[in-house]
């Protein structure tokens, strides 16, 4: 059962946060969301883990579900502190952590992958934002460099479909009607988020701990070039499964039973292997 929680950022700011808890828990799973959503959505998910014998918790980023504040308005900045103020909390009931992250929250997970020392025992990712489908031209990668100098919390629509997030009706129905679903995103998130992508790429191989990464090959949001390229410059330490024909959100894919025994099969293993 989920229990509804708060937690304090660096700043003194309260965050929505969503726990599932379990008796007995061999780890903590800590979620990080997608653009425009919010951690409710992934009540299937968090009771997958809770079966596997984990704890499952996912914070609202600001000015999103839950979290107070305009919707969309939130600093990339903010966003990454906020996940590492979510790791920390985890951390104090002396378990095992694990990074959990989709879309948005799948490359903000690999940027502080890639450049910080976490806390954490391994990585899963899905979908992760490092290449956008929709092409990103130089002209309006400045546009947003600039837009991000004088307006960063400007917000506005992010153009996200629902017809690319599953083939499941029910859910892209379920999406388009939840209150607590918007489509705006700031100057600066959108921008933090394009050059967190390029630069995870580019350090991937910085990676440290081990790292299942899962794409659908026809995702019509996030590139899945991009997964590819990254599992491929990371090497070893990162084992990386694509899904042909599925869509953005494989945790409401068909796929889905597959792709999460793959994910709870290796943090077992991770977990093993850090015992031994």
């Amino acid at each position: 059962m989920r229990r509804d929680d708060t937690l304090r950022a660096a700043d003194g700011a309260e965050l929505s946060l969503a726990r599932w808890e379990t008796r007995n828990p061999r780890g903590i799973v800590c979620g990080l969301h997608g653009l425009g959503e919010h951690a409710r959505r992934y009540e299937h998910v968090a009771r997958a883990w809770n079966e596997r014998g984990f704890s499952f918790r996912m914070a609202d980023l600001r000015g999103h579900g839950g979290t107070p504040g305009k919707r969309g308005d939130i600093l990339y900045a903010q966003a990454a502190q906020d996940a590492l103020t979510l790791l920390s909390s985890a951390r104090e009931d002396a378990l095992p952590v694990v990074l959990y992250g989709h879309s948005l929250g799948g490359g903000l997970a690999l940027h502080l992958m890639t450049t910080h020392p976490l806390p954490i025992v391994c990585g899963v990712v899905t979908s992760p934002w490092l290449l956008l489908k929709r092409p990103t031209g130089k002209p309006l990668v400045a546009a947003l460099a600039v837009l991000r100098k004088v307006a960063p919390r400007f917000v506005f629509s992010n153009g996200l479909s629902a017809d690319g997030l599953s083939h499941d009706q029910g859910v892209r129905d379920g999406y388009m009607n939840d209150p607590l679903v918007h489509d705006r995103v700031s100057f600066d998130l959108a921008h933090g988020a394009y050059r967190a992508g390029i630069a995870s790429l580019q350090n991937a191989g910085s990676l440290a701990v081990p790292l299942v990464l899962l794409h659908g090959a026809d995702d019509p949001v996030c590139d899945v070039e991009g997964s590819r390229k990254f599992a491929q410059s990371a090497g070893g330490l990162c084992t990386y499964h694509e899904f042909p024909g599925m869509f953005h959100e494989l945790h409401n894919e068909q796929v889905w039973p597959d792709a999460f025994e793959r994910q709870a099969v290796f943090v077992e293993a991770a977990l093993a292997g850090r015992r031994g």
